[in-house]
């Protein structure tokens, strides 16, 4: 897992296999500490908060995507 720090404003940019790109902007920070997160994708890229993703593809899916950011923070954390 990338962890990255933004201000308001700032944005990521991703880009697909495809060629597709989808671009990540972080809004604000709110007083308490919820951040608003505006995404530009195109219309084929679904976009899904982690409880409606659960209840479209189901928690297994979740579970396996949780335990390979898990693995990968780790990692990350030993190279420091």
């Amino acid at each position: 897992m990338l962890v990255l720090s933004r201000h308001p404003g700032q944005q990521v940019v991703l880009k697909t296999s495809s060629g597709e790109v989808i671009s990540l902007m972080v809004i604000a920070v709110e007083a308490n500490n919820k951040v608003r997160i505006g995404f530009d994708a195109p219309k084929s890229i679904e976009i899904h908060r982690l409880e409606v993703f659960e209840q479209k593809f189901g928690p297994l899916s979740v579970h396996m995507l949780r335990q390979k950011a898990k693995a990968n923070v780790t990692e990350i954390s030993r190279q420091d």
